[in-house]
């Protein structure tokens, strides 16, 4: 196969590009794209495994307050996938970590999501998605714990939400904490 280009629009800038293949060779590539049709977000495109377009490049993010960027996907052995993206700056002061999953087909299984509860933390815009064959996935990044002092440095805090397929469990019930104040290690 020889290089071809993703995306089909070209105004503005195409970047943050991220890929995942299913277990017969057919895969998605995501990315950020800035100023597309007057708004920027999150975009795809599926492939079967000759590299062939499998429908047209779609968005994936409905909201659009704040900057959605740094996509990643993730796609289980059937091609159903989801992609989580950060949305900077979506209430002035916080990120938020948003997903949307979809099936084999590129159809969207429900609305997207937000992922992280803490709302007055300032979160590192990397983010970590992982699906397994089956499409249990878990998403992770992490979150500066700042105790509201310019005395102390911000703690990285480690977090995680593990979600099956259908239905979702809340993290309490899976034994996740949403937050915590102690200093984790990875």
């Amino acid at each position: 196969m020889t290089e071809f280009q993703v995306n089909t629009a070209v105004i503005g800038n195409q970047s943050n590009s991220t890929v995942a293949i299913d277990k017969n060779g057919n895969f998605v590539i995501c990315w950020t794209s800035f100023d597309q049709n007057g708004v920027g977000g999150i975009y795809a495109q599926r492939y079967n495994n000759d590299g062939v377009r499998q429908g047209n490049e779609f968005k994936v993010n409905t909201i659009t307050t704040g900057d959605q960027s740094i996509p990643t996907v993730a796609m289980d052995a059937n091609g159903n996938f989801i992609i989580s993206w950060t949305n900077f700056d979506e209430n002035t002061s916080s990120t938020g970590i948003y997903a949307k999953r979809y099936n084999n087909d590129g159809v969207p299984q429900g609305s997207e999501f937000k992922v992280n509860t803490d709302i007055n933390s300032i979160l590192n815009p990397t983010v970590a998605i992982a699906m397994n064959a089956n499409g249990t996935f878990a998403i992770s990044w992490s979150k500066f714990d700042l105790d509201g002092s310019d005395d102390v440095p911000p703690l990285e805090l480690p977090m995680a939400l593990l979600l099956l397929k259908i239905p979702f469990p809340s993290p309490a019930k899976m034994g996740l904490r949403a937050a915590t104040t102690a200093t984790q290690v990875f």
